[in-house]
């Protein structure tokens, strides 16, 4: 069960899920978090974004958020949504591997879903590979819904090419 403790502090109560005990507070994402990003993405994603990339989207305006343990502030995940009149694209979404499997991929969506409500949007879109299995089946428990494919999408370590399933979700 999640306690919500402040606008932006959240803490998993013991006894919901094994190992989830850490108090998370949620941030804006700096420029100088680039570095530290970038290493959480290297070792989850196989073409990780570059640290350019994390340090453009908050030079552009985007909203990018970071979930960090409370006690040291070390950043345990983050996501950068991109706005466009009423629909957010939830451009990246990333959590420490050492962190799956115990709620807090589920803090970080709930955040950015409310993140989205909250700048007025109607929907949400997102990619995600269809070996990915695990973030579709939560995307899917939310109500994100299958809408297309965009074909060869991702590249992947031997140079062949995976789609992307796009979905989307009503706010």
């Amino acid at each position: 069960m999640l306690r919500k403790h402040a606008i932006d502090t959240y803490e998993e109560t013991a006894g919901m899920m094994p190992g989830a005990d850490i108090p998370m507070i949620f941030r804006q994402m700096h420029i100088d978090d680039a570095f530290e990003i970038h290493a959480i993405e290297t070792r989850i994603f196989p073409f990780p974004w570059s640290e350019a990339g994390f340090a453009n989207s908050v030079a552009w305006g985007y909203n990018c958020q970071v979930m960090c343990e409370e006690a040291n502030g070390r950043i345990a995940g983050y996501f950068i949504l991109m706005t466009s009149i009423d629909e957010a694209h939830l451009l990246t979404i990333g959590l420490k591997a050492s962190m799956h499997g115990m709620g807090y991929g589920r803090m970080l969506l709930d955040r950015a879903l409310q993140t989205a409500r909250e700048h007025g949007m109607v929907s949400m879109l997102l990619e995600v590979r269809p070996s990915n299995t695990g973030p579709q089946e939560m995307y899917k428990k939310y109500g994100f819904r299958e809408i297309g494919i965009r074909k060869n999408y991702y590249l992947d370590v031997d140079n062949t090419r995976e789609d992307a399933i796009v979905m989307r979700m009503m706010l």
